[in-house]
């Protein structure tokens, strides 16, 4: 046999098993009103809705402190380093913070998984860690009045679980978690339409 494929530019009233207009219309909808979000909704109102305060350690501090200072709110995932004048300096996520910490207790877990220069470097540093500015990553934050768009961005680009918000002399002022922005966004789209 022969089988013969017609280009079709146009099918009328072919439709899948199960399709529903007005339900795909309502999707259609909903997937519109929360992609307007990332565009309307500001970090200072995510900040009001979630109402977390920040960790903040000195960059001084020993390692013990910060682990202290995150496990008063283990709501929080990212301790902020700060200077003496309480402007933020850096970051420490706590995926770090326990390699930190483990890596004294059980460090043949570690060194078994150097296989190059490089992964031997990163042990030896870690192996000299014993303050949070030792521990620290470069500062990622948000501002008040940036919005949703840029704190994903932000959390995305830095593989954060969360981010300071900061005020325009560097003073964290508040502090939103991945999770939460997540419940959050999820009750702005709609408790139902979010089940869908």
């Amino acid at each position: 046999g022969i089988l013969f494929a017609l280009p079709v530019s146009h099918a009328l009233g072919i439709r899948k098993r199960g399709y529903d207009v007005a339900k795909q219309k309502e999707i259609q909808k909903v997937t519109e009103k929360f992609q307007r979000l990332d565009q309307e909704i500001t970090v200072s109102q995510i900040v009001q809705m979630i109402d977390l305060v920040a960790v903040q350690v000195q960059a001084d501090a020993p390692l013990h402190q910060v682990v202290e200072a995150i496990l008063a709110r283990p709501r929080i995932q990212v301790v902020c380093v700060v200077n003496r004048e309480e402007r933020l300096i850096g970051l420490i996520d706590i995926a770090s913070l326990a390699d930190a910490m483990f890596f004294e207790m059980f460090p043949e877990e570690f060194i078994s998984e150097a296989i190059d220069a490089e992964k031997v470097l990163t042990y030896l540093q870690r192996s000299r860690v014993r303050s949070a500015e030792d521990l620290m990553r470069p500062p990622a934050w948000v501002k008040m009045q940036d919005n949703l768009e840029k704190v994903f961005h932000v959390l995305h680009a830095e593989k954060l679980n969360g981010v300071p918000v900061i005020d325009d002399h560097y003073h964290v002022v508040g502090y939103i978690n991945l999770l939460e922005l997540m419940a959050f966004c999820l009750r702005n789209r709609g408790g139902n339409e979010a089940r869908s």
